[in-house]
């Protein structure tokens, strides 16, 4: 179990596989909810008289009816992994890994609108390595980046067809770079005169 959260009268825990438990009675006994996640659940948290639960790739509202996947709406938060969330009454704000905020908006008796207003302000890192005259590292969402020191980072251009990849490695040497990532994606454009 990884959180718990108590709002009127009522304590909820998350934890691993989907798990999430309440106890009305000053927990002494505990049942278990029917959510329909599955992987880690990392917080838990009330808006008004809706619940949430989120967590790995998980974001779940309960409505006083039934659980709800909002990841699967087309106007859903982003699948991330979120690590805490907050809620007032028709509102969550959802939070996680690397910066990623989501907020959610619901009028009188509709489903929630999810509303991301910035992307997260890092992206992952997957891979660095260091070349004679500088550090060159590789992410999520096609970053590159390159550092003469290795604390001051230059973020680096990369072609558009690149740009939604996550690049999970890079290796070569001062004449070539090759980076490499999901769905068998290798860039080899990156020569030492492109990043520094």
């Amino acid at each position: 179990l990884n959180r718990v959260h108590f709002s009127g009268g009522r304590f909820t825990t998350v934890g691993n596989a989907g798990i999430t438990l309440s106890s009305t009675n000053g927990g002494t006994n505990w049942f278990q909810e029917t959510t329909g996640a599955t992987n880690v659940l990392q917080y838990a948290t009330t808006g008004g008289v809706d619940r949430l639960v989120d967590g790995v790739s998980e974001v779940r509202v309960h409505d006083e009816q039934l659980w709800t996947n909002e990841l699967s709406k087309t106007n859903g938060p982003p699948d991330w992994t979120y690590l805490s969330a907050i809620g007032r009454p028709g509102f969550f704000l959802i939070a996680g890994r690397t910066g990623m905020q989501s907020e959610g908006y619901q009028s009188t008796n509709e489903p929630y609108a999810w509303f991301t207003p910035h992307d997260s302000v890092r992206n992952w890192l997957w891979d660095v390595m260091r070349l004679p005259p500088f550090y060159v590292t590789v992410g999520d969402f096609g970053t590159v980046m390159t550092s003469g020191n290795g604390v001051d980072w230059t973020l680096e251009y990369v072609p558009p067809s690149v740009q939604n990849t996550t690049f999970l490695g890079v290796g070569g040497d001062t004449n070539l770079l090759v980076a490499v990532g999901d769905s068998g994606t290798i860039d080899a454009k990156l020569t030492v005169r492109s990043l520094v």
